[in-house]
């Protein structure tokens, strides 16, 4: 008797059974008795999981599809779509395909499934986004309103994502989603004045969330109403047990002041928002990054160059203070400048243009110059001064040459000047060594920020020209919820003291962070914690 089942049998069995790619193209094809809807289309077989599933819903099994591939695990996961209940595993075939088993759940199973995935009916697709947003911008045109696009990326995420797995990523991202769409529910009738209404919140991308606001208020209004979605995302995330957080950064794009196309006012709030995150800023209109945009392209280095010579630049300084005692260890300076259009322009923005042209050595010299000045104006109230030049003029040849000059000129000390050295810089720059190593011998500190970012060789720590060193933010943000990443920061610590090195924490934003920085033995810290930059003779009125 032969043993070969038959096509029919094969059809007849209600599971689906899917070899698939890594790309999402299915390569064969067994059973599927009770999901032959979908597993057809048109009366053809699907060739792909788009094919098969809604766009969100195929984009969520790729995801498993990487994860199981990556991990080399097998996974079980459920959804729902369109009423139905679902369960799909997911076991690894070779390198570069799986295997995916597919059932409907009826009776409990299917009521796990829907609790398990109520959370995710609020979260619009990226088509019901571009649907809304076309009828609200057609509405606003109509009635001569404003209207305003805003997306946040979710910084931390990929992170997130690579320590766990996509589909806990995803899951913070529905998280934020609903934390938004309460956030504009409870508080936006009264920051907006009650007029501004949010119509739309939803997900646009892996990492991305846009939030659509009709009868847009003003610019600051927007400002504050960005700010309180901030204050929401930034607040920890409970995922698998753990307390993480994310580092959103946000891009605003207002119609009609900006474009009165649906597609490109996405895309202008999506590009702001890129220019946000690559600046370390919270938020971004596009209005703003598109003058500076232009004044990289055409006259960038002229622009810098002006309001240098018309005294367009100021600087404002935060407090950095010794946990020890709390006195006050030294104040970090911050360059703003002032711009006859656009109002006072932070260092985040306008640096990273001078980083494109010798007007980085300009500009780090008047940081220089006016440093000195300030600090024999505060007559020995401060004990030093902590500046951040351009890597450009880090890397220029002539640090040594320019500080020299400036302590010389100011007839100032030295030992109350300390530098902050990017570990990007030195990482790739032997020459840059032997300057620094003179400068610290004349009495100049020298910090190196952002420690803890794996730009530099563990082998390479211990020749360091370095007295300090300024933990990557990123390692202290969820200190009070987290004990494992309390134990990782102590240890960084550890090795630092081995070294003879102090260790600051900068952006500090809590006294809760601040108490457990001093528990596992950080030296200094500043941040928001302390209040907003300012003007020395202020900061010392305090």
């Amino acid at each position: 008797m032969s043993t070969t089942l038959s096509d029919a049998f094969i059809q007849a069995v209600p599971d689906l059974t899917l070899l698939v790619r890594a790309d999402g193209n299915i390569l064969a094809r067994l059973g599927g008795r009770d999901l032959n809807d979908r597993a057809n289309t048109n009366g053809a077989m699907a060739l792909t999981l788009e094919q098969m599933w809604s766009e969100d819903i195929a984009r969520r099994l790729r995801q498993f599809v990487r994860h199981a591939l990556k991990e080399r695990a097998s996974i079980d996961r459920k959804y729902r779509e369109a009423e139905r209940n679902y369960e799909v595993r997911v076991r690894p075939q070779g390198i570069d395909r799986v295997l995916m088993v597919f059932r409907e759940l009826v009776g409990d199973d299917a009521s796990d499934c829907a609790s398990e995935a109520s959370n995710e009916q609020s979260v619009a697709s990226r088509t019901q986004l571009m649907r809304a947003l076309s009828l609200a911008v057609t509405d606003a045109k109509l009635r001569e309103r404003r209207l305003a696009v805003i997306t946040a990326y979710l910084g931390g995420l990929p992170d997130i994502e690579r320590a766990f797995d996509a589909v806990s990523g995803e899951q913070l991202v529905n998280e934020a989603t609903q934390r938004l769409q309460a956030f504009v529910s409870k508080e936006l009738p009264t920051v907006g004045g009650g007029s501004a209404t949010a119509t739309f919140v939803a997900p646009i991308a892996d990492h991305v969330i846009a939030v659509v606001i009709e009868s847009s208020p003003s610019r600051e209004v927007l400002r504050t109403i960005t700010l309180g979605m901030r204050d929401t995302l930034t607040e920890p995330f409970d995922l698998l047990g753990r307390s993480l957080r994310i580092s959103p950064a946000f891009g605003i794009a207002v119609a009609p002041d900006d474009s009165s196309d649906a597609k490109e006012l996405l895309n202008r709030a999506r590009s702001a928002m890129h220019d946000a995150q690559c600046a370390g800023r919270a938020i971004a209109f596009h209005s703003d990054t598109l003058r500076l945009r232009a004044l990289s392209r055409l006259d960038s280095e002229h622009e810098l160059r002006w309001a240098l010579e018309h005294d367009q630049f100021q600087l404002r300084y935060r407090p950095l203070h010794m946990l020890s005692d709390g006195s006050l260890a030294a104040v970090q300076a911050q360059p703003c400048w002032t711009h006859p259009v656009r109002g006072l322009v932070s260092a985040g923005e306008f640096l990273a243009l001078a980083e494109t042209s010798d007007i980085a050595r300009e500009i780090g010299r008047w940081m220089l110059t006016r440093t000195f000045a300030d600090l024999r104006h505060a007559a020995g109230a401060v004990p030093r001064t902590v500046i951040t030049l351009c890597m450009r003029h880090v890397l220029s040849g002539s640090l040594l040459m320019d500080v020299t000059h400036s302590v010389v000129a100011a007839g100032a000390d030295p030992r109350r000047l300390a530098l902050r050295i990017g570990e990007r810089a030195l990482k790739g720059s032997s020459e840059l060594m032997p300057p620094l190593r003179e400068l610290r011998a004349a009495g100049v500190q020298v910090i190196l920020e952002r420690f803890g970012a794996g730009h530099i060789a563990i082998e390479r720590l211990a020749e360091l020209p370095v007295d300090i060193v300024s933990l990557e933010p990123v390692m202290f943000r969820s200190l009070v919820v987290d004990q494992r990443m309390r134990r990782v920061c102590r240890g960084v610590i550890d090795v630092a003291h081995a070294l003879d090195w102090q260790v600051a924490a900068e952006d500090v934003s809590s006294r809760e962070q601040q108490a457990v920085l001093r528990e596992i033995g950080c030296d200094i810290v500043g941040g928001e914690v302390f209040g907003a930059a300012r003007e020395l003779h202020e900061l010392l009125d305090l």
